[in-house]
């Protein structure tokens, strides 16, 4: 299992831009975020050892990035699986992981695939 929270806050300042003028803009967002992995013990993709992948989140989004994104927050769940990567000689990657998510927002939702690998 793992969790995280992660507060963000970025400044944009222009450099050497004199077109810009005094622009400048922030994005501060407020992530929580957990995973858990359940290992599936009658399922071997590749011959390799598999599990199961379900993970969500919410971001709450402040200032710059609230206005530019018209929405305070954003919702996601998702479920995947990782396949166990270190019988195969590849440095480092200790397993691959496709991921299908579902997003919510103030005035969109949508889904998304994604692939990530674990170090």
């Amino acid at each position: 299992m793992e969790y995280r929270f992660r507060q963000t806050f970025l400044e944009f300042n222009p450099i050497n831009e004199p077109q810009a003028g005094n622009a400048s803009a922030s994005s501060n967002q407020t992530t929580l975020f957990s995973r858990h992995r359940y290992p599936l013990n009658n399922v071997r993709l590749f011959e390799l050892p598999t599990q199961l992948v379900l993970d969500a989140g919410v971001v709450l989004y402040h200032g710059d990035s609230a206005t530019v994104l018209d929405t305070d927050w954003l919702a996601t769940a998702g479920f995947g699986l990782e396949i166990d990567t270190r019988l195969t000689g590849l440095p480092a990657v200790r397993a691959g992981r496709l991921m299908l998510n579902g997003i919510v927002a103030e005035e969109f939702s949508g889904f998304s695939i994604g692939f990530g690998l674990r170090f």
